[in-house]
């Protein structure tokens, strides 16, 4: 007898449907940025203010003025929030902290002595002098070429006073739950003064220092 074998084989198809989903992933980064920036929101790497020139005094005090940001329709302060999160903080310090001090090659002056010029007040430092900021002209809009997001929400700073341990940062605006998020905001024309304590010696290098802008 021959023995029959009957060997079977089974082949199985998988139907896909012509409009399975596919999930694609992107993410956008960015962060709540303040730069100073031209009328197209280019920002300005390296950004100077000159202050008023003032005489030598002996006895009395001198106040140095300037703009933050210059002549009006010049450079802004553009405040950039690319995130869904519509509330920000955004400060004015010296980017040494609160110990910084103007310079003029050997010669100091302080920023931050709130008791100039009785004396050099309470913080370490034995250097006189304090800067003030001012509000009262100052502006905030939306940023020049961008539409869409509103000024709603935003409020600029108080005029204010530095003093260490007290008022090291100066606020330049808020955003509150209100604002456009995403959204950009120019401020412009803040104010600014440097009392210069009495005796402060002439000197043919003015008195520098370096501030930041940051957000809090």
């Amino acid at each position: 007898m021959v023995a029959c074998v009957l060997l079977s084989t089974s082949i199985f198809y998988t139907a896909f449907a012509a409009d399975e989903d596919v999930q694609l992933s992107l993410t956008v980064n960015g962060a709540v940025q303040a730069f100073f920036a031209d009328q197209t929101l280019t920002p300005i790497g390296s950004h100077s203010v000159t202050m008023s020139q003032v005489d030598f005094n002996s006895a009395g005090i001198e106040t140095s003025t300037g703009s933050l940001t210059g002549a009006a329709g010049g450079t802004i302060i553009a405040i950039v929030n690319p995130t869904s999160t519509p509330a920000w903080d955004v400060g004015f310090a010296p980017a040494a902290g609160a110990t910084a001090l103007w310079a003029s090659g050997s010669l100091e002056m302080d920023f931050n002595d709130a008791d100039t010029p009785d004396d050099n007040g309470t913080d370490p430092d034995t250097a006189s002098g304090k800067l003030s900021l001012n509000f009262a002209s100052a502006t905030a809009a939306v940023c020049p070429t961008v539409t869409g997001p509103t000024d709603d929400g935003i409020t600029l700073g108080t005029n204010s006073v530095f003093e260490e341990g007290v008022v090291d940062s100066i606020t330049i605006a808020t955003a509150d739950g209100t604002a456009s998020a995403p959204g950009c905001i120019a401020v412009d024309q803040i104010a600014m003064s440097q009392v210069v304590p009495p005796g402060t010696p002439a000197s043919s290098t003015p008195f520098t220092m370096v501030f930041t802008l940051t957000t809090i």
